[in-house]
């Protein structure tokens, strides 16, 4: 094939709609085209389309033929080790089960390495021995023939003539792979897909459930006493040497995040008086729950509750508690590492991004969003190695420096730099109906109540921290939440305000910011401000998923009835990071669905501890406590119902760009 006729097959490669099962690569292996590649190319337009459809199909019914006499090995393979240790046939539920796991394991790596086939020539190339080279040799092992004689000669001579063709296949295919344009990627074209600005990510993924992580331990030997041998092998409760400062930082880290760059929105719906007034509110009244479960965590001596979970249990009964916090539970904290994947993955573009500028080159070189979101999950998980949450302080205070910092830029370059011409501070109701300004209401309460997050480490954070009959954890855990939240205060007023000044009712603040201002501001303090969001998502990936690590975990040891080893450890873990990789790539939209979802999970904020207060304390009927916490408790209810109905009537109304697979 001459050069110009394999530059048109480079440039065509993807492109043709002929080409669905095989990638660019195949196409000129060795300098040459694949007979299947080459006749798509040269034949499939002038051939009919219930030709190739007839082609297509019978290639993917013999896929599917050829899978079920391979995969009958694999099952094989994980019966026996089942009827070697229960010494009776598999029932049919779990060969079922064994199947089914095999089939998501095996989807799994074809989503992560789509690659695979290109790299055949190496790794596939191992296996040539099992057909050229083993059965000759195994000839001769068990039959034993004459040596030197000619069936000997024969056997011993096309064993070893397969084997180093094994060995020269391999070095070719490791010399073609190291070359310079070895699958070279070609430059995408430009596109607003291409180029989102921080503000458009903020978009998809600031708002988020307003209570991350919690544990969802429903174990009844983890009801929360102090003397617990289990309570000593777990990742929460394993080092309670915290101090207040510790649990200030963790309080930081977790306690605030991008969902505070949208309150300016919430401010545009709202107004200056009516903003300020419910952002107070609510900001006290999520701060009265706080300390309502610091109170809780040991309001029976010698119990300490270091679980939201087991709280709840004890609170409102096993079925109640479960069928109430169960799935609030599971969504904050599983929710929140995948939004967390989700951001890092697209911040890391950003930067790779803004490093390039204007040069085409350096675009092109770009990774996708697939691949950015694996390298941050492959940090994350590298971090996650540390043992307990106490040994993630240091991490939690890098964390809780650079939200403040970020932060503290934007909304102080917002109100430092020149204000767009034409803003308003006024919200324009004449063209809408009374349900669409009722429903903007709503969605702006809910955008300042999931601005609050972290309750659901609250009780694992007390956890960390030392106690004893005379000297209990509820003080220094008390300083740690003043100290924290007086600085989340300082961090969210600013943005709030500050961002509403600047840019009024045009858009939201990050938003308003990149487009308005990211021309004119320096690369430097853009690549700075993306740096701190990313290494802010790396450090509180690691407070939140304590929590589902210490969950994985219950389950051995109440099993096992011994500590998690070190190698079981880093195997769940490693685990979780890509079950979490390959539901951010599954669902990269589930930010947008935060205020619908994640709304649900307002009560484990502003509602469950006022009941739980009630409950584990039984204040007087009707006195004042009472009447307060079922006040607050009952008000929380309602405006979650309303926020949830407001949601889901704007998901409804302006619709939902559901991308599986195509972050």
């Amino acid at each position: 094939m001459d050069h110009h006729s394999r530059s048109f097959s480079q440039q065509s490669c993807g492109q043709s709609p002929y080409l669905f099962f095989y990638e660019c690569q195949a196409s000129y292996n060795n300098g040459g085209d694949a007979l299947f590649v080459t006749f798509a190319q040269i034949h499939g337009p002038n051939i009919s389309k219930s030709m190739m459809v007839t082609v297509y199909l019978l290639v993917f019914v013999n896929c599917l033929c050829a899978f079920q006499v391979y995969v009958m090995a694999v099952f094989d393979n994980f019966e026996v080790r089942y009827t070697s240790k229960k010494n009776r046939p598999c029932p049919l539920w779990v060969r079922t089960c064994i199947r089914i796991g095999y089939g998501g394991l095996a989807f799994f790596p074809s989503v992560t390495f789509p690659f695979l086939r290109s790299l055949a020539p190496l790794v596939g190339g191992a296996t040539l021995p099992l057909t050229f080279a083993y059965p000759c040799f195994m000839w001769i092992a068990m039959k034993k023939p004459r040596p030197n004689g000619l069936v000997w000669f024969i056997n011993m001579g096309q064993g070893c003539f397969a084997v180093v063709l094994t060995v020269l296949i391999r070095r070719v295919a490791m010399a073609e792979m190291v070359e310079p344009n070895y699958r070279k990627v070609m430059p995408l074209p430009t596109s607003p897909s291409n180029t989102k600005t921080l503000g458009e990510l903020m978009q998809v993924i600031t708002i988020i459930d307003s209570d991350p992580s919690n544990d969802v331990t429903t174990s009844a030997s983890l009801q929360g006493y102090q003397h617990n041998p289990q309570e000593a092998w777990l990742p929460i409760t394993e080092s309670r040497n915290g101090n207040t400062f510790f649990a200030a930082f963790h309080l930081l880290c977790s306690g605030i995040g991008l969902q505070a760059l949208l309150l300016p929105v919430a401010f545009a719906t709202l107004g200056w008086a009516w903003g300020i007034i419910c952002l107070s509110l609510a900001f006290a009244w999520q701060l009265y729950t706080i300390f309502i479960l610091i109170r809780l965590h040991e309001s029976v001596p010698g119990i300490r509750y270091s679980r939201y979970m087991h709280l709840a249990i004890v609170s409102f009964g096993p079925k109640l508690g479960k069928l109430l916090a169960l799935f609030p539970v599971l969504y904050s904290s599983g929710g929140t590492c995948i939004i967390l994947i989700i951001t890092g993955g697209r911040t890391l573009d950003l930067i790779f991004k803004t490093l390039c500028d204007r040069d085409a080159m350096c675009h092109a070189k770009s990774l996708t969003n697939t691949e950015w979101f694996l390298v941050f999950t492959c940090l994350a998980i590298l971090i996650a190695q540390l043992p307990n949450l106490n040994s993630v302080a240091w991490v939690s205070l890098i964390g809780a420096i650079t939200v403040v910092l970020y932060s503290t830029l934007i909304w102080s370059l917002s109100i430092t730099k020149d204000r767009p011409i034409g803003i308003s501070y006024s919200q324009s109701d004449k063209l809408k109906s009374n349900m669409e300004i009722f429903s903007d209401v709503l969605n702006a309460l809910g955008i300042i109540a999931l601005a609050f997050k972290g309750h659901n480490v609250i009780l694992e954070i007390q956890g960390t921290l030392p106690s004893s009959p005379k000297q209990t954890s509820y003080k220094p855990m008390c300083t740690g939440v003043t100290i924290s939240y007086v600085v989340i205060a300082m961090c969210q007023y600013p943005l709030a305000i500050g961002g509403f000044w600047a840019y009024g009712n045009k858009t939201r603040i990050v938003t308003a910011f990149s487009q308005i201002h990211g021309p004119n501001t320096s690369k430097l303090i853009m690549t700075s401000i993306y740096l701190l969001v990313l290494v802010n998502c790396l450090c509180t990936f690691q407070v939140y998923t304590m929590v589902v690590f210490d969950n994985l975990e219950v389950r051995y040891t109440s099993k096992k009835n011994r500590p998690c080893p070190r190698w079981v450890r880093t195997c769940l873990r490693i685990f979780y990071g890509g079950l979490a990789f390959f539901l951010s790539v599954t669902f990269p939209f589930l930010g947008s669905l935060a205020p619908l979802v994640g709304g649900a999970t307002l009560p484990l904020t502003f509602a469950y501890p006022c009941f739980m207060w009630i409950a584990m304390r039984k204040p007087r009927p009707n006195g004042l406590v009472w009447f307060i916490n079922m006040g607050l408790g009952c008000f929380g209810i309602v405006l979650t119902v309303l926020i949830v109905i407001a949601a889901a009537w704007t998901l409804a109304d302006k619709g939902l760009k559901a991308n599986f697979y195509k972050p």
